[in-house]
């Protein structure tokens, strides 16, 4: 039988495996979590056209022909546009030159996707506003060949954009547009703004500050709650106590 100084020297078995079992969720949670937590990807800021689900529509787009589109948000850290287009006929020299416009009363950006590209997402920085600015969005072909800008006429993506007018014409569905962050970012450094749009998605009923709580007590909370419980189990089994 141990004497009363070896039992304060050696730990209980439950406490000796609570304490295996914490350190092996402790070294789990850093494998599985922080990839996906400290890894750098890009970021959408506004998506005021999403693109098709499946079988997307092309527009085309003739020379020097327009299809503009209105109701585009276009918010501060919006620093990229990314717009499906793709040469019509297929040529050695490439796509022709496409120029992307936002305008608004008190804003207004141009950017141009050069000539020469085989065709599929063209991504091109933008000058983005200092406020959130409701902009219309016109893609102007300013070359000599007949061009597809890839859109949507599906219910499910199609947006409040749906609007589109091509070379003076309306036309169903939208061209799908996404406007991006400049720099990547990591989930970690949005955690904030995440929250952020999770309470608007509540209509505010939840603040960011209570979905920060529950986001912590459901990450410490819980396997907590399994340790303790392994703990209990172990202290009521036979031959668990020295």
């Amino acid at each position: 039988m141990p004497s009363f100084g070896d039992r304060l020297r050696r730990p209980p078995v439950a406490v000796s495996c609570a304490a295996l079992m914490t350190v092996l969720i402790l070294i789990g949670a850093l494998i599985w979590f922080r990839p996906p937590l400290t890894r750098s990807r890009q970021v959408f800021a506004e998506i005021p056209a999403p693109a098709a689900l499946a079988n997307p529509t092309l527009y085309p787009l003739a020379a020097h022909e327009q299809a503009c589109e209105g109701l585009v948000t276009v918010t501060p850290d919006s620093g990229l546009a990314q717009f499906q287009v793709i040469p019509a006929k297929r040529t050695p020299s490439g796509g022709p030159p496409v120029e992307l416009t936002f305008s608004a009363p008190r804003y207004h950006a141009s950017v141009l996707v050069p000539g020469g590209y085989p065709g599929g997402i063209a991504t091109v920085a933008i000058t983005p506003p200092r406020v959130p600015t409701l902009t219309t969005a016109c893609f102007l072909n300013r070359g000599r060949m007949t061009v597809l800008l890839g859109g949507t006429t599906q219910p499910q993506t199609v947006s409040r954009s749906a609007n589109v007018v091509i070379g003076g014409r309306p036309a169903p569905g939208d061209v799908s547009l996404a406007l991006l962050v400049a720099q990547p970012t990591t989930l970690l450094h949005d955690l904030g703004a995440i929250f952020r749009h999770a309470s608007n998605l509540t209509d505010g009923l939840l603040a960011p500050w209570m979905i920060w709580i529950v986001a912590v007590l459901v990450a410490l909370g819980v396997p907590t709650a399994v340790i303790l419980g392994f703990y209990v189990a172990l202290r009521h089994e036979p031959g668990a106590h020295p």
